[in-house]
């Protein structure tokens, strides 16, 4: 309106915008020890810098917010390490025109920071430091760059083989993918694990339908408690197998579940259920999760040790009860089945013996 034709300096409207120009929330983020980088850059690169120093979205920084230079320091140091160069142009997209590496915030916030002890933060320093200094002095750093990159591969464990992989240059991208997240999963590096999986998905199907020699790390799976959201009656069901749900289905981790199954399955929950869960047609009950989480569970640590070591033990014994009763419904089924289709017993043989042998197998990753 009025404000048009005034220019830059005679507007009355400077400054007027949904985030007020004026109050830059993080102004005093520019005056702290700093991280800096280019998101789109033809040499890669983080830098490191204790001046105050402002500048537009062209360009991201890393600060902290309790001054910890030391732990600045250490992060630059991972940053600029080999492993961390190759995660980063890995993950995201290389511009073809002149081979930029994309270092987009989302995906460098994605990288796994390690937890160390001070007396190896103190390692990380020196000799971070030490490279600044020689570069400062346009000083070879070779040696020192070696090291840092030797201290890098130590956090994660890392053997010549997958370091010899990563710094091979072009990397064979899916074989070294895939070592990474096994030794990630041996280390227990559960940030670096989740990022591989998040940010190399597609890789790593394919790194480990075609590669040969690779070990798949053993696991040991977690019971979970099962229920469907619309029932008849009150359906609790402990699983020890591993079964996969569907989204009409609800299920429940953690401890103590032979317990918490008892609890869930005794009249005294079916009546409370009833009382607080939506009733549909023939007396069905729509159990949603918000309606299950509001029953008053007796925590373990407050029950008497003699009577709640009880409760779990005539729990099991009716689950093996059932399983067993149910067992020997599912061998009549069959039999039925398979006279229905006249199989004669060589290959009822067949059938059995290879269902067994999967079940063998999926047994021993449980334990």
């Amino acid at each position: 309106g009025e404000s048009k034709g005034k220019g830059f300096y005679n507007r009355d409207d400077k400054g007027i915008t949904p985030y007020n120009l004026r109050n830059c929330a993080y102004i005093n983020e520019f005056a702290k020890p700093k991280i800096v980088w280019n998101p789109v850059s033809g040499e890669y690169f983080f830098a490191y810098s204790k001046e105050t120093m402002y500048f537009n979205n062209s360009l991201f920084m890393i600060t902290d917010k309790q001054y910890k230079e030391n732990f600045l320091l250490y992060i630059l140091g991972l940053m600029n390490s080999t492993l961390y160069k190759f995660l980063i142009t890995q993950m995201t997209n290389l511009i073809e025109t002149g081979k930029y590496a994309y270092g987009a915030k989302e995906k460098i916030e994605k990288l796994p920071i390690p937890k160390i002890t001070q007396e190896q933060e103190r390692a990380f320093v020196n000799i971070v430091e030490q490279i600044i200094e020689s570069k400062a002095q346009n000083a070879p750093t070779n040696t020192l760059e070696s090291k840092l990159d030797s201290m890098v591969y130590a956090l994660y464990g890392l053997n010549d083989r997958e370091i010899e992989l990563i710094s091979t240059t072009p990397p064979p991208h899916e074989i070294t993918i895939a070592l990474l997240l096994i030794a990630s999963v041996e280390s227990r590096l559960l940030a670096l694990v989740t990022m591989l999986c998040e940010s190399f998905e597609l890789t790593l199907k394919e790194a480990f339908r075609f590669c040969d020699g690779l070990k798949i790390p053993s696991y040991r799976y977690e019971s979970k408690i099962i229920y469907p959201e619309t029932t008849q009656g009150v359906n609790f069901m402990l699983d020890k197998m591993g079964y996969f749900l569907d989204k009409t289905a609800f299920m429940i981790k953690g401890e103590n579940l032979e317990y918490l199954n008892a609890v869930l399955a005794s009249k005294m929950s079916f009546w409370y259920l009833k009382q607080i869960c939506s009733t549909l047609q023939a007396d069905g009950l729509s159990m949603s999760k918000i309606f299950v989480e509001k029953l008053p569970v007796i925590e373990t640590h407050k029950i008497d040790s003699t009577l709640l070591k009880e409760i779990e033990s005539l729990a099991s014994e009716i689950l093996e009860s059932k399983r067993q009763k149910t067992q020997e419904l599912e061998q009549r089924l069959d039999s039925l089945i398979y006279q229905l289709y006249g199989l004669n017993q060589n290959e009822i043989n067949i059938i059995e013996s290879e269902l067994q042998s999967r079940e063998r197998e999926r047994e021993n990753r449980g334990n």
